[in-house]
């Protein structure tokens, strides 16, 4: 499994400012099972009477098809694309026919590959050069396929063994992203850019188009031709779906709450459900079930560190089946998965209390580069627990995190205040604040925060806890006016100012934050980074800052041995 996941650390490496603490979450009850497949699963689908479950895989260095037994997950079928030059046709979409005798597979190269379920064997290619597949649909009667693709739309006749090219993109850049059959078999839905198409299947003319504000990744008909959903962007750049009337295309409503790429979606037999599923690479994959009617969130789960892709439901809606671009296809049930995830975390984290409005919020102590701004922010779900607290650092010690398709928010069950002056106002205005902050790496880094009152917190960039207590007997500086006088009397404020970071994905930068009355002084040791000019280092400003800081390193290391002293 470590080739699948090799290209994940690459992605994590850049430095995000949205970046969280990373999230710590057990399997969710929901969860029934996982399937291992060899590569990212690209797309999944139950058979019609649901005794089969099929994933469709590939992106590295393997792709194919995997069948199972849903009744006891043994694998029924296994199929491995063969290699062609520049790797392997992955496969896109796969789909069963409604009378549940064939089974079709659309690969990269834009093929689509037969099989005659229960037989299997090797497939028949129906379909080839049709330009990347975006989605498959077969008929009611199981008789046409619907090939839609980034560069048009084929239908396939299982009668005649033919297939014919239906419709092209209205303009150069635009491209179809999935359909449908209506249930009489007579009208084809389409979805591109902006817009539902709806073909008449015998003469092959538009019929009749609706307006989109939602694009790019799916089109999702209901099993009972009610509702057609288009869903992936928005004209604001913000991930949303749209519920339509498969009869007349009115708009029912829209779903926008998503705090990540929307991939996939798939709506229950019955109608009532809507399951939506996506991620970001490097994060997670999310997946959340939603009334349909009242656009309405009833259950969430996340999983892995990779975007789930595709999702099914089966046909007596009990399982929920979900592709992941970790390899494995997922399958839960659909009664337990309700209300938000919960997940424990098992670290103390360490940051300070703003207030806004209402809203209770934990944040770093300090800001950090590339743009010295916060590496995260969490919304407290109960904010009137750190009530006059606005301001102050505290040690969450049991904590949750409350995750939904749209935010995650703190469950704080214990906290530690972390001042041990009674004077808070000039405790906060007053601070020196030593940082070591890189990318890669971003998720280690050091962050020390001494307070007016002689009180100091030392955490990671991600914010777990490393040491907190008080300045005294364990370290050389002794409260902090000494530490300040120190620094100014080693020349902090004589050090160059600028550039304060080296605006530059890969960086180390260190710095020292002094605030006096709440005014601010700034160094680091950051220099311009000009590849076309490239300058010897250290530079004078680099050596100037180093040597300052290295002073302190004994002093730093010495807060680190202290670990997590409680303030009495």
């Amino acid at each position: 499994m470590q080739t699948r996941r090799s290209c994940v650390l690459a992605l994590f490496l850049v430095f995000a400012l949205s970046c969280a603490h990373v999230l710590i979450a057990a399997d969710s009850p929901a969860l029934i099972t996982k399937l291992d497949c060899p590569d990212r699963v690209s797309s999944v689908a139950f058979s019609p009477d649901g005794k089969l479950l099929a994933a469709g895989f590939g992106w590295n260095e393997a792709a194919g098809i995997r069948v199972w037994s849903v009744g006891d997950r043994r694998l029924v079928y296994s199929w491995d694309a063969p290699k062609v030059v520049g790797g392997r046709q992955n496969v896109h979409s796969i789909v069963f026919s409604p009378d549940g005798k064939f089974f079709v597979a659309a690969n990269w190269g834009g093929s689509a590959l037969l099989w005659n379920v229960g037989a299997w064997g090797r497939p028949v290619v129906i379909i080839s050069n049709a330009g990347s597949p975006t989605g498959l649909a077969f008929s009611p009667d199981s008789t046409f396929l619907l090939f839609t693709s980034k560069v048009g739309a084929t239908i396939y006749n299982f009668r005649s063994a033919d297939s014919k090219n239906l419709a092209l993109p209205k303009a150069l850049g635009r491209s179809f992203f999935g359909g449908g059959y209506s249930t009489d078999g007579t009208t084809i839905f389409i979805c591109d850019d902006s817009e539902i198409e709806l073909w008449d299947a015998n003469s092959n003319k538009v019929l009749k188009t609706w307006t989109s504000q939602a694009y790019g990744f799916f089109c999702t008909l209901s099993p009972q031709r009610n509702y057609i959903v288009p869903g992936g962007f928005t004209s604001s750049d913000k991930d949303a779906l749209e519920v339509h009337s498969a009869v007349d295309g009115t708009p029912l409503g829209q779903i926008v709450d998503f705090r990540t790429r929307l991939y996939a979606s798939a709506i229950s037999h019955s109608e009532m459900l809507i399951a939506l599923a996506g991620g970001s690479y490097g994060g997670r994959g999310d997946l959340g079930l939603w009334d349909v009617r009242k656009s309405k969130e009833l259950g969430y789960v996340s999983f892995g560190e990779m975007p789930i892709q595709s999702v099914a439901f089966s046909s007596d809606d009990s399982l929920l089946a979900a592709g992941s671009d970790d390899g494995f296809v997922l399958l839960y049930s659909v009664d337990l998965l309700r209300g938000a995830q919960i997940a424990k975390q098992s670290t103390p984290l360490c940051g300070e209390v703003v207030f806004e409005g209402t809203h209770a919020f934990i944040t770093p102590i300090a800001k950090v580069p590339p743009g010295f701004e916060y590496a995260w922010k969490h919304e407290i779900a109960e904010p009137e627990k750190l009530k006059g607290l606005d301001g102050y650092p505290i040690a969450l010690l049991d904590w949750s995190i409350e995750s939904n398709s749209s935010s995650d928010r703190l469950q704080v069950h214990e906290f530690r205040k972390l001042l041990y002056g009674s004077d808070l106002g000039s405790a906060v205005k007053n601070f020196v604040i030593f940082g070591d902050i890189q990318n890669p790496g971003w998720n280690k880094g050091f962050l020390a925060k001494i307070y007016g009152d002689g009180s100091f917190v030392a955490a990671n960039n991600p914010g777990t806890c490393v040491a907190y207590g008080s300045l005294g007997e364990s370290t050389s500086i002794r409260d902090f006016a000494g530490l300040k006088a120190s620094l100014l009397k080693d020349g902090l404020l004589s050090l160059a100012k600028l550039p304060l970071t080296r605006q530059y994905p890969h960086f180390r930068t260190r710095f020292i934050e002094l605030s006096d009355v709440g005014k601010s002084e700034l160094r680091t040791d950051a220099e311009v980074v000009d590849m076309s000019h490239p300058v010897d280092h250290p530079t004078k400003k680099e050596a100037d800052f180093q040597r300052l800081y290295d002073k302190y390193e004994s002093f730093l290391d010495a807060l680190r041995q202290v670990g997590a002293e409680a303030p009495h």
